[in-house]
């Protein structure tokens, strides 16, 4: 299962593998607010042949409404694109051309880096496997771009096996690329924001970790969503009892702090569990 959240509204996804070649995705759109779901219609086609598939959730600020981008390919290499409105509840195709040198090899790198992506400014951004940099969708416009990170982004020491890559995470309104570059050993984590998104301007963010946090976080925790201007949240890695620590850093004052989440007696902690998805919710009023 993976999911989203984008101005109050949640969407999940989860695969089911029909045979070798096909998998079925069925699609949702919580409002958590409100204790509603909705189930996305599939996305009509004349092609039987798809065998992979992926969907983006964002939000269009000049139409104030939440939408889907649907990619799919097939066995033959054909490519569909088309979005769903959560206004009209409908699907549309598009015919949304591919950046300049954006190959097949590219297009590879958006299957296998499947949960960065991000929807900032009514953008769509996905980081791609291969090269590391970011595919860009913009709802309004409805139209591919090309975000090349800075060369710092990838690990002096990376290796696909020990699983240091970088990934896209929202931050104050902006894009940023955590780069995993020996965290344990100089007790440092750098995180690359896209300052000026007219003039790509990436403005380094380092975080040091004190000694005692690093036996705490390292390897599970890193950072997924900011609180506000100033606070990142990392993803937990020690649960006490049904007690989970939420490890926030400051920005501004540089330290680190741990927020405290009982679980309830429904919800019993585990040393098997694992949290993957920890984000900052703001509630939402808006209907399905």
């Amino acid at each position: 299962m993976y999911a989203q959240h984008v101005n109050g509204l949640v969407y999940l996804t989860c695969m089911k593998r029909s045979n070798e070649h096909r998998t079925h995705v069925y699609a949702f759109v919580v409002n958590p607010s409100m204790h509603k779901i909705f189930k996305l219609p599939d996305p009509y086609t004349d092609v039987k042949d798809f065998t992979r598939i992926r969907y983006l959730f964002g939000f269009d600020q000049s139409r104030d409404e939440h939408k889907i981008l649907m990619i799919r390919d097939s066995s033959l290499r054909s490519m569909e694109i088309m979005i769903f409105s959560m206004s009209s509840y409908s699907w549309r195709k598009i015919h949304a051309e591919p950046p300049l040198g954006f190959t097949s090899i590219t297009w590879d790198g958006l299957w296998l880096n499947f949960y960065h992506n991000v929807c900032v400014n009514s953008v769509i951004h996905i980081m791609l496997a291969v090269s590391f940099d970011i595919l860009a969708f913009d709802l309004r416009t409805e139209k591919f771009s090309i975000i090349t990170t800075p060369q710092g982004v990838l690990p002096e020491d990376y290796d696909d096996t020990k699983q240091n890559d970088p990934y896209i995470i929202k931050l104050n309104g902006c894009i940023g690329v955590v780069c995993y570059d020996s965290v344990a050993e100089n007790h440092e984590m750098y995180i690359w924001i896209l300052q000026d998104y007219e003039n790509r301007v990436w403005v380094k963010e380092t975080i040091t970790f004190p000694e005692e946090w690093i036996t705490l976080l390292y390897p599970l925790s890193f950072p997924v969503d900011s609180v506000n201007m100033d606070e990142i949240i990392f993803i937990p890695s020690n649960f006490s009892g049904n007690v989970i620590s939420v490890p926030v850093y400051n920005k501004k004052t540089r330290c680190f702090k741990s927020l405290q989440f009982a679980s309830g007696n429904q919800f019993s902690l585990s040393r098997t569990l694992q949290f993957r998805y920890i984000r900052c919710y703001v509630e939402s009023m808006v209907p399905l």
